[in-house]
């Protein structure tokens, strides 16, 4: 395998990690304003209908200096430039 092959494979591993780490933090901001707000109906971690910024906009609501929506955005940022590399070390790799 050629060191691009093997760039590939890494930067393959480490989108996914970012991805994998990055929804953990999606369920710790529901979570935490499911904590915030318990007199009403919690959210729900399987959003499919409605405004899918809702529970980042409550975050920011109860939680102004809060970090996690900043690990979040973080975390896929980077998820997004491994796979970027990963496609370019594909293409390099079978080129």
């Amino acid at each position: 395998m050629t060191v691009a092959g093997v760039l590939a494979l890494v930067f393959w591993i480490g989108y996914f990690s970012f991805l994998l780490y990055g929804l953990i933090l999606e369920r710790n901001i529901v979570e935490a304003v499911n904590q915030a707000r318990p007199a009403e109906k919690p959210l729900s971690l399987f959003r499919i209908w409605g405004d899918p910024w809702r529970v980042h906009r409550l975050y920011r609501a109860f939680y102004p200096s809060g970090d996690l929506l900043r690990k979040y955005w973080k975390a896929f940022g980077a998820s997004g430039l491994c796979f970027a590399a990963c496609v370019a070390s594909c293409y390099y790799a079978v080129k």
